[in-house]
């Protein structure tokens, strides 16, 4: 796939492979939180969306900082705040979804839990974006993410 310098940028090529996988017998994007059953996410369009705020998570999660999950796209519209508190970090959620609240208005990890749930998404996306879409894992601006994340 060709990116334009002028009108693409790393979510292109993470909404491309995004797609592909999409399509990959097996594949799935789960989220689960604030004790509710399993969020109306989908690996094309949300975990998209996720991975393109990857890199500032795991960054803050590394550095000890606060950070926003914004899961903008339509039909799933939640803001999950990480605030850290010494080893742990609170996670609220707010929904922008009218008719959807999370029946729990806190939720706690514990931080390394968190970096090693950051991880695990990052190696598994890696390694099934070489296998489907070798081309864009090289290119510079998805090296440079993968980078970030790792």
């Amino acid at each position: 796939m060709v990116y334009s310098l002028e009108y693409d940028d790393v979510r292109s090529i993470l909404a491309h492979v995004c797609d592909e996988l999409a399509h990959m017998e097996g594949v799935e994007f789960l989220v689960r939180s604030f004790h509710q059953a399993a969020w109306p996410v989908s690996v094309d369009v949300d975990l998209a969306v996720l991975l393109e705020q990857l890199p500032s998570a795991v960054t803050a999660v590394r550095q000890g900082g606060s950070f926003v999950i914004d899961f903008f796209a339509q039909g799933i519209e939640r803001v999950l705040r990480f605030e850290r508190q010494e080893d742990m970090y609170r996670v609220t959620c707010v929904s922008r979804e009218a008719g959807w609240v999370p029946q729990w208005d806190v939720e706690w990890i514990v931080r390394s839990e968190l970096r090693d749930m950051l991880s695990a998404l990052s190696i598994e996306f890696l390694r099934l974006a070489r296998a489907r879409c070798p081309e864009d894992v090289c290119h510079p601006w998805f090296v440079d993410w993968s980078k970030a994340v790792s």
